[in-house]
């Protein structure tokens, strides 16, 4: 200000300062403007009698009918004094019978959406019980079963699952919000010569000559919708990243394809770890590449991709997906071992492994890139 000290400027720009408040203070507010759609309505987490401690599948896919059938044991722990019932997510699922671990039969009801189970007394708090759900289903989503078509009679056999944000209540019953998370288990009977690829580590294969059943284990919890199966007959590329294998599965003809475009996975760990301070967090990462399927899911331990993503060094001077690969594994530490309690949050997840993406791309080809 021109004509006046230093102090008396001070004094003005209080002055103003407290003016310029009390205008704020006394005008009309205007109404916000929103991000939110029209018809859009506010979404809370789900309250939950009980919390999730282990999730148990042990099922059978049915390739040739499309369907899924066997029981998931969920072993809950009551967060409430007198837990009377339990509901799971449900969606269209034909539900056989319900019992508890020593095999106590329990009375339920079933409309289609939720599956509520009358427990067979009230559970205090920290009680611990499991309810196992004998069931089958032909999912409409959720579970996806590929096969050969007249439009692509060479497309491989497979199965898959997508679980984000809620369609796996669609082909087994779960709490199917991400506010809640338990340690998982996969015990799945396929025909033999397919592969499996699931969360955690495989304990097992047991064969039974026309059939196989995979075992599969992980150990850390996390949220429903990160829970995933891929079946079919992949060729294996294996690396690895500090003593913990760093796996790619492909159709047989493509495995050149993945050491490009998903080669630089060890390299992209070692960066997040140092970057975070936190290292790698599980005990292996698989990626897996399969038909008709939608962009990439970062599934814990075992982000799947599209095949369209799969690419060669030649297509990538027009547009190089591998960036993707980054973003997907920065999912497991943002999305996976951290995770959003609801998912008008679901940003968080998204804006973090976005900006480790760019990251990665400054690292890995420079600033200017």
């Amino acid at each position: 200000m021109e004509g006046c000290n230093r102090a008396q400027a001070l004094m003005l720009d209080d002055r103003y300062s407290l003016l310029f408040l009390q205008d704020r203070a006394t005008a009309p507010t205007p109404k916000a403007r929103s991000f939110e759609l029209t018809g859009d309505r506010v979404q809370y987490a789900p309250d939950r009698p009980a919390d999730v401690k282990h999730v148990k599948l042990v099922i059978t896919l049915d390739f040739e009918q499309e369907t899924v059938s066997g029981t998931v044991s969920t072993t809950f722990a009551a967060l409430y004094e007198e837990v009377k019932s339990i509901s799971f997510d449900a969606i269209d699922l034909q539900v056989e019978r319900i019992t508890l671990a020593d095999g106590k039969e329990l009375a339920f009801s079933n409309d289609g959406k939720k599956l509520t189970v009358t427990l067979d007394r009230p559970y205090q708090h920290g009680e611990e019980f499991t309810v196992a759900v004998q069931y089958h289903a032909k999912p409409r989503t959720g579970l996806h079963f590929i096969k050969p078509a007249p439009e692509d009679p060479t497309r491989p056999v497979q199965a898959w699952t997508f679980g984000q944000p809620r369609y796996h209540s669609y082909w087994f019953p779960c709490h199917d919000a991400p506010n809640d998370r338990a340690t998982t288990e996969i015990i799945v009977t396929v025909p033999a010569h397919f592969q499996t690829v699931a969360n955690g580590n495989l304990i097992g294969v047991t064969d039974h000559g026309a059939t196989k059943t995979h075992h599969w284990r992980h150990d850390i919890p996390h949220a429903a919708y990160l829970i995933s199966l891929v079946v079919s007959d992949f060729a294996v590329v294996e690396d690895s990243y500090n003593g913990k294998p760093v796996n790619y599965y492909v159709r047989p003809d493509r495995k050149d394809d993945a050491r490009y475009y998903m080669g630089k996975t060890p390299e992209m760990m070692r960066f997040f770890a140092e970057y975070t301070g936190v290292d790698y967090p599980y005990d292996k990462y698989a990626q897996t590449v399969v038909e008709i399927y939608t962009g990439a899911m970062e599934h814990t331990t075992a982000t799947t991709h599209s095949f369209m993503l799969l690419m060669d060094e030649r297509a990538a001077l027009d547009f190089d997906l591998v960036p993707v690969v980054a973003h997907e594994l920065a999912h497991q530490w943002f999305g996976d071992l951290v995770t959003c309690r609801d998912w008008p949050n679901g940003w968080l997840n998204e804006g973090f492994a976005t900006y480790f993406e760019e990251l990665w791309s400054g690292h890995d080809l420079g600033p200017d890139y």
